[in-house]
């Protein structure tokens, strides 16, 4: 019976060798659906969701999960507007007398 542990052992790292070279070869986006279907069509090995699910938590690979973007903005309110004051004369002639600032949506994930 020891010669079938190794001998699966064996099989096993080589699994994680091709689902970790799939995982990085996708950027770390692959899950185990996507896995298992390079799997079978690019290496001719098929194998169970399950298995690959284990491998992939025992070796802690997490694939990226894309964020829906959510638009925060309302431009359809009734809100009064702020009057445009500098009309982009953005020159001071003092320190101190003019200040500027911009929102932009950075995404941080």
């Amino acid at each position: 019976m020891a010669f079938y542990g190794a001998y699966v052992n064996k099989i096993d790292i080589k699994l994680y060798e091709l689902v970790k070279e799939i995982f990085i070869k996708s950027k770390r986006r692959y899950g185990i659906l996507r896995i298992k279907a390079e799997l079978k069509y690019d290496y001719g090995v098929i194998v169970s969701r399950k298995r690959i699910a284990k491998i992939m938590k025992y070796y802690n690979l997490k694939a990226k999960i894309k964020r829906k973007f959510v638009n925060t903005t309302d431009s359809k309110h009734d809100n009064e507007i702020a009057p445009n004051v500098l009309n982009r004369d953005f020159y001071a002639s003092n320190p101190d007398e003019k200040y500027v600032g911009d929102i932009t949506y950075i995404q941080t994930t």
